[in-house]
């Protein structure tokens, strides 16, 4: 039903925006679009991820959720595709090797979660892994910016705005090869093999002792995230809307 609905939208379209050349590609590959008749805009975050000088707002999240301790940083929804159960593994490798605890903020099916916290107990790594299903969001921020490197372990996206989040709040970045994703994190990310434990675990703990490599990757995400700015993504999206109406 969807498929039939989404390439008759397509059709009728005078114009078809893509967030990303991904997903430009997918809709010409499985709709048959030309590809004139697309163009990508990419979607931008919250301005609130763009304030990185309020410690007073770190300094009360701290104490808010107990962040005394360097951490591995997750926010996502929890499913198979966004490989969180890849991630625990992972970090289940070299948790006692590394002085960094592991924190995951997302929300999913109870089928799931439940999955997720046994893996854990199995693990036996419950005292290093803080997991929180319901987080205000104007609390994101600052989590972002206190965490030391942000994983997002995903398959596929279409975009990945907390690759963007990450990026603005100059965090240094894991995340997948393939799908969006050089698209998206650019410069500011490590890329490892989608679901391979033994890849991410390495490339989790190598970047978490290398402040040297966390520091270019901060640095270099951070530039190469302002294309997805705002100001700039709000002023290509009204250029189309003004050229499709006059």
């Amino acid at each position: 039903f969807y498929k039939s609905k989404f390439k008759s939208a397509c059709e009728k379209a005078d114009s078809i925006i893509a967030i990303s050349e991904q997903t430009k590609s997918d809709i010409i590959e499985f709709y048959k679009v030309k590809e004139d008749k697309i163009k990508v805009i990419y979607q931008s975050c919250d301005p609130l991820f763009y304030k990185l000088d309020n410690m007073p707002y770190r300094n009360e999240m701290i104490s808010k959720y107990k962040f005394d301790y360097p951490f591995f940083f997750y926010v996502g929804s929890l499913n198979k595709r966004k490989n969180v159960h890849i991630l625990i593994d992972a970090y289940a490798k070299i948790s006692d090797k590394t002085d960094h605890h592991l924190v995951i903020v997302g929300d999913g099916s109870k089928q799931f979660k439940d999955m997720l916290n046994k893996k854990i107990a199995d693990h036996k790594i419950e005292h290093k892994i803080s997991m929180f299903h319901k987080v205000p969001s104007d609390d994101l921020p600052a989590l972002y910016q206190l965490a030391n490197v942000f994983v997002y372990p995903s398959s596929y996206e279409g975009f990945g705005i907390p690759i963007i989040e990450a990026l603005n709040s100059k965090t240094p970045v894991i995340t997948s090869e393939g799908s969006c994703f050089k698209e998206t994190a650019g410069p500011g990310a490590i890329y490892t093999k989608p679901g391979n434990i033994k890849d991410l675990a390495d490339t989790m703990y190598e970047l978490s002792v290398d402040s040297s490599k966390q520091k270019e990757l901060s640095e270099n995400g951070w530039r190469y995230g302002q294309r997805f700015h705002t100001d700039n993504t709000t002023k290509t999206l009204h250029d189309l809307y003004k050229n499709l109406i006059s």
